[in-house]
């Protein structure tokens, strides 16, 4: 009797293809990974399957990862569960400094060689070392970003950088075909009197933008953008408003743009609607009333990422106590406080997507 209730408990009941499908979706990537994929091969073939992943990624919500500037660098995450604020500390040491995210996959940079790379997924912890970066290892500037064909779902590191002779270049990897660095070439005449390429481009629905710095040509004011698929660079011009924007993050599937003045706590979210033509559009613009919590010398604020499908914007503040961090409801008009004192003093913030997904996954 109890072999047989022993047998009975081991035993997996059926259910349908599509009530699991459904039930898996639900459960984060690093949960699929480590303890639904182990279960059976049924539910193993169905992390696996690209088609899963790509449904699983398009339906996760966004976390801020955050990484210690000091040694060892120690990460952490930040995520909205249970309508609360989670801070998780990710024990696992990742290959580097991140640079950038991009559907899940992350691009670490060596701190003591800026010619190393790796690629890793934080969920899965699969780590990826890149070919040797053949360029100078003292350049003038130098930028690194990871982005995404959706067509394909090829990943491509690029890095851009100006060498002594005050020259731009760009290379490219596509990760898991490209064994060595490819050079483009650049179809606009940048010259040094107006352009200098950032560390912290933004890489959204398979376009990588330069926005920290902006500038002017005859007038025109634009930012640079590299088209992922194709591999060529554009002008994008930058919104039309009053106040310059300070600050460009990542938007669900778009570019947004946070402007604000100094001392005041109104501020507005632009979208990039359609960059090849230049659109944009203002989405919100928000008067933010302060809480009894929340101190009433706001010198200045820039944001860090949008969290939650896009509706709590996560904002670094500079008072007169010094840093804080605040979390603010566009829907709900409401602002928090966020505990981030597990995290070290100084951090660099990513936004980033926890997921299945792979560089050896083709679509």
């Amino acid at each position: 009797m109890d072999k047989k209730i022993k047998e009975q408990s081991n035993t997996i009941p059926y259910l349908p293809e599509e009530l699991i499908i459904n039930i898996l979706m639900r459960l984060p990537a690093d949960v699929l990974h480590s303890t639904a994929r182990p279960v059976c091969k049924r539910w193993a073939y169905i992390v696996r399957d690209p088609l899963f992943i790509e449904a699983h990624l398009r339906q996760s919500k966004t976390v801020l990862f955050i990484e210690g500037t000091g040694s060892p660098k120690k990460a952490h995450l930040l995520e909205i569960k249970g309508g609360g604020f989670q801070v998780t500390d990710l024990r696992h040491r990742f290959p580097g400094r991140m640079m950038a995210s991009c559907d899940g996959v992350a691009l670490f940079n060596d701190p003591n060689d800026n010619r190393v790379f790796h690629v890793a997924n934080p969920a899965t912890l699969k780590v990826l070392k890149l070919p040797y970066l053949d360029a100078p290892s003292n350049p003038l500037y130098y930028s690194n970003c990871i982005g995404r064909v959706h067509s394909t779902g090829e990943y491509k590191v690029v890095h851009a950088y100006e060498d002594l002779n005050k020259e731009y270049h760009w290379l490219v990897l596509t990760l898991g075909i490209d064994n060595s660095w490819r050079k483009i070439s650049c179809q606009h005449p940048f010259s040094r009197e107006y352009v200098d390429l950032d560390n912290f481009p933004v890489s959204v629905g398979g376009v990588i933008y330069w926005t920290d710095c902006d500038f002017q040509v005859d007038g025109f004011s634009f930012f640079l953008a590299m088209d992922v698929d194709n591999e060529t660079i554009h002008e994008v011009p930058i919104p039309d408003v009053s106040q310059e924007p300070c600050a460009y993050m990542k938007m669900g599937d778009y570019l947004s743009g946070f402007t604000t003045a100094p001392l005041s706590l109104q501020f507005e979210i632009w979208v990039l609607k359609d960059w090849r033509q230049g659109q944009w559009a203002k989405l919100y613009q928000v008067n933010m009333e302060i809480s009894i919590d929340v101190p009433q010398d706001l010198f200045f604020y820039l944001p860090l990422g949008w969290l939650n499908n896009d509706e709590v914007l996560i904002l670094e503040a500079l008072t007169s106590q010094g840093d804080m961090y605040m979390a603010y409801d566009v829907k709900k008009n409401e602002i928090k406080i966020v505990d981030l004192s597990l995290c070290a003093y100084d951090f660099y913030a990513h936004v980033h997507t926890s997921t299945l997904a792979s560089w050896t996954i083709q679509h």
